[in-house]
């Protein structure tokens, strides 16, 4: 419609006007020209957005619609079991405290201990039959033919032995040393009588015998034995057995 009255304005004025004024005019004209064609240029995006979705080509055809596959059932998880919640533990009541205290029990009376009756002393073995005059002499069966030596010394020694046994009388191999008391106790030939004999003596606590030479010797309390000697044998009297320890 803008464009018809821009023509018809166009012509009126070429009957109105001269040349000159014609040409001032085409002038004008070509700037509404150019005027009209921008305006025109700025109604076509509005011209095109009036359009109805009929009027479109592209509206008669529908977009495919996608349709999301159902998902797969989920397996049903079992649930925990639930526990029982345990109870409460009641409150422990404290047993009252007793404000007096039990009776005491009174105490037995202490007996009195039984007098203890003294120990009897232990009586000492019986000493040997004292020595008196010239004793019998204890004999020993004579040595076999043809011993000599240690094999001699040997038999003397064991035949003597035991006749001190046969007489209830401790002797045994060896010899006493130190403590000379008596050396050669006279009247006595054989080992029973010697030890005898020291038990009648009070200073005699040990006595020698020799198996060979039949000689008799009292020792006193100190000194000590050689159980390696052969041809000797020793013995104790009872009060060195009895004897109390030294205190030093």
């Amino acid at each position: 419609s803008s464009q018809r009255q821009h023509i018809k304005l166009s012509q009126e004025l070429g009957f109105c006007f001269g040349p000159s004024r014609v040409i001032a005019m085409a002038r004008i004209l070509a700037t509404l020209a150019v005027l009209f064609a921008i305006g025109f240029a700025q109604d076509a995006p509005a011209a095109e957005s009036s359009e109805t979705p009929e009027d479109s080509p592209s509206a008669d055809v529908a977009a495919p619609i996608d349709i999301p596959e159902a998902p797969a059932p989920e397996e049903p998880i079992a649930a925990a079991p639930v526990e029982p919640e345990a109870p409460e533990p009641e409150p422990v009541v404290a047993a009252p405290i007793a404000t007096q205290p039990p009776p005491v029990a009174p105490a037995a009376p202490i007996a009195t201990p039984a007098p203890v009756a003294p120990v009897a002393p232990v009586a000492p073995a019986a000493p040997a039959a004292p020595v008196s005059g010239n004793p019998a002499v204890v004999e020993i069966p004579e040595a076999p033919e043809g011993l000599e030596g240690d094999n001699l010394i040997t038999y003397h020694r064991e035949a003597y032995l035991s006749a001190l046994a046969s007489a209830n009388i401790i002797g045994s191999k060896g010899c006493w040393l130190y403590g000379d008391y008596i050396n050669g106790v006279p009247n006595i030939r054989d080992p029973v009588n010697c030890a005898r004999a020291c038990e009648s003596d009070e200073k005699c606590y040990h006595w020698n015998f020799q198996v060979m030479s039949k000689r008799c010797d009292f020792k006193a309390e100190n000194g000590g034995v050689n159980r390696d000697i052969s041809d000797w044998i020793t013995g104790d009297a009872v009060r060195y057995l009895t004897a109390p320890p030294i205190v030093p």
